[in-house]
Parts: C-alpha cells; structure tokens; sequence
C-alpha cells in the first residue's frame, strides 16, 4: 500500500507484483522502479501508480535490491540465487548476468 504521509492517507496499491516488494528505488519524481519476492522488477509511473513496463528473469529468483543508474536507463538487479543483472530499461532486456555459484 502507498500512504502520503503528510496527509496521513492511503493513496493506492502496487497490485501487479504477486510477492512482496523488497526493493524501490525513484528516478526523479517521474518513475519508480520496484523489484519483488515474486521475481519481477516493475517500472511505474510515479504520479498515477500505471506499470509502465515488467521485467522478469527466465526464472523467477527472488529479487533483493534494484539499483538505478543516474540516467534512469540502466538498473542493476540482485537476486537471491547470488545474481546480479543488469538491465536497460529502454528496452525492458537484460544486457548482462553475472552469478556466483559456488
């Protein structure tokens, strides 16, 4: 649930993920970007809550922390499963996978 504090409201819900969201991260005051136990990374748009673009991996490891590039253009993804991808958002692909699997 999305809440204005200063209102003390509840202004909406982000019901396109399935899990809980573990990770959000803002690009300016027009997008958000969130990433889930579900495995999905989700783009919004901030003002209306709309998804704009969802991202999934080719399977469905849980997601820890999306980390945004100072242009809005890339984002890194870590997963659960010791991944790390990163993204480019303008065409809603990953670009390069790195894991660690010991």
């Amino acid at each position: 649930k999305l809440y204005n504090l200063r209102k003390r409201v509840e202004q909406g819900e982000l019901m396109q993920h399935s899990g809980t969201i573990s990770s959000i991260q803002f690009f300016k005051n027009q997008n958000m970007l969130t990433g889930s136990e579900d495995g999905t990374v989700i783009i919004w748009q901030a003002n209306t809550w709309t998804p704009l673009f969802t991202m999934t991996a080719k399977t469905t490891w849980p997601v820890l922390d999306v980390a945004l590039h100072p242009t809005g253009r890339m984002a890194f993804v870590a997963y659960k499963e010791k991944t790390v991808k990163l993204w480019d958002l303008t065409e809603g692909k990953s670009v390069f996978t790195q894991s660690n699997e010991r």
